[in-house]
């Protein structure tokens, strides 16, 4: 029996109607022993107890069902299944615990962690369904395309390997991906990967789920300075080290460069090196992953995307156990509709909606979710060489202004309490 606090992971495949290529999925269950077959499910056993269920859901009822199979091996179950397309639609995977608790999704994780979708086409999209998880759209583009696939090839690949005393990189590794599921707003996520990382990950984490006030001013800036910051002797990054993986220089140096951009405010440098670091990602077909050393496979290289999307992009920093949010959005010039939702701050969410008319730029800010409403910095910046007016909920406002690198921003602090609008205009 399925609990309701038992852990899940869900997954989706999208393809075009018309001439959609069989989907065949495979993963290892360890230590599972017995299965039992459904017409649509699998459920493996261990020492007589059910552990783990996989249900393949298909938006098509018409045409065969998902073909399975299964071979033993004493280290557990090798799972198979083959599924057609016929107009193509959604296949789901969803894979659950029989029993909550952080025990079951460690076997979650590890059952799905070399997760093999063959023959995927190069139009389809992988993504994670999660109703309160951090989502991006702009309109069907790379970027909301690049963060659904690195929130489903996340959880998969998030089983760390075991802290040693003198394994430094092992522990900038887990940083980085407490970051990305910081980012996402998987704090239990981020808490099972940053355990064993010392201070900094339990400072990152108290900022953003409010568990405790902090002193540190930035732990994100803090923690990503020292991850770029060359060794004096060999002039390799801590990043770099922990990646171990040479196919994974390209990647990190892309990630590096979109960072740094927007960092120093380069909004549409950083916005053309995050969509280089996820095309890398998509070489091939999504999905696909035809070699245990490319780069996308490594988890420390997936999670740049969301925390570069969320701390670089959106300039997001938090600190929920006192209900402040900063936010500093960099959207790329070319930008007209961008929508953001589910950012979590501490047990609060919001959305983000940006729209461009011209030299008008109107943003949108409502707390979905929370006990109180948070207290918000907002510090967006847009393409124009200067602001003639600002608007606060249609009212004219005397803001600070500033400009950086040819565009020009303004600073406002506000309670969410409603739904805040502010416009920045340009020149006509």
């Amino acid at each position: 029996m399925i609990t309701p606090d038992a852990p899940a992971i869900v997954y989706e495949w999208h393809a075009e109607p018309g001439g959609s290529e069989p989907l065949t999925l495979s993963w290892r269950v360890p230590g599972a022993a017995r299965w039992r077959f459904g017409p649509t499910h699998l459920v493996a056993f261990a020492r007589g107890e059910s552990v783990l269920r996989f249900a393949l859901e298909l938006d098509s009822r018409s045409g065969p069902g998902p073909e399975w199979s299964v071979d033993s091996s004493e280290s557990g179950l090798g799972v198979h299944v083959r599924t057609p397309w016929p107009g193509g639609g959604t296949v789901r995977l969803v894979a659950s615990a029989t029993e909550p608790g952080p025990d079951a999704r460690r076997r979650l994780r590890r059952a799905l962690r070399h997760l093999n979708a063959q023959r995927v086409r190069a139009t389809a999209g992988l993504q994670h369904r999660g109703d309160h998880e951090l989502r991006l759209d702009d309109g069907g583009g790379m970027l909301s395309r690049g963060l659904d696939w690195a929130a489903a090839r996340m959880p998969q690949l998030a089983e760390p390997a075991p802290i040693r005393t003198a394994s430094a990189s092992t522990r900038v590794a887990r940083l980085i991906q407490g970051l990305g599921a910081v980012a996402l707003g998987r704090f239990q996520e981020a808490e099972d990967t940053l355990a064993g990382t010392g201070p900094r990950g339990a400072r990152l984490l108290a900022r953003w789920r409010g568990d405790m006030a902090s002193r540190q001013a930035d732990t994100v800036a803090e923690t990503l300075i020292d991850l770029l910051a060359p060794d004096p002797g060999s002039g390799i990054t801590p990043l770099r080290r922990a990646t171990r993986s040479p196919e994974g220089d390209r990647t990190i140096a892309t990630w590096t460069a979109a960072w740094r951009a927007f960092d120093e405010g380069l909004a549409d440098d950083g916005h053309d090196h995050l969509a280089a670091l996820i095309a890398q990602g998509f070489d091939g077909a999504p999905g696909a992953w035809p070699s245990p050393k490319e780069p996308w496979t490594d988890p420390t290289i997936t999670a740049l995307v969301p925390a570069t999307l969320v701390f670089g992009m959106l300039g997001a920093r938090a600190d929920a156990f006192f209900g402040r949010l900063r936010l500093a959005p960099q959207l790329p010039s070319a930008a007209r509709e961008l929508t953001v939702a589910n950012l979590r701050c501490g047990p609060c969410s919001i959305e983000l909606h940006y729209n461009r008319n011209g030299s008008k730029h109107t943003f949108r800010v409502l707390q979905t979710g929370g006990p109180v409403p948070l207290n918000l910095v907002f510090e967006p910046t847009v393409p124009e060489a200067e602001i003639e007016a600002v608007e606060v909920d249609g009212h004219s406002a005397d803001l600070d202004r500033f400009t950086v690198h040819r565009r020009s921003g303004a600073r406002v602090h506000l309670p969410l309490d409603t739904e805040r609008i502010i416009t920045l205009i340009g020149p006509a």
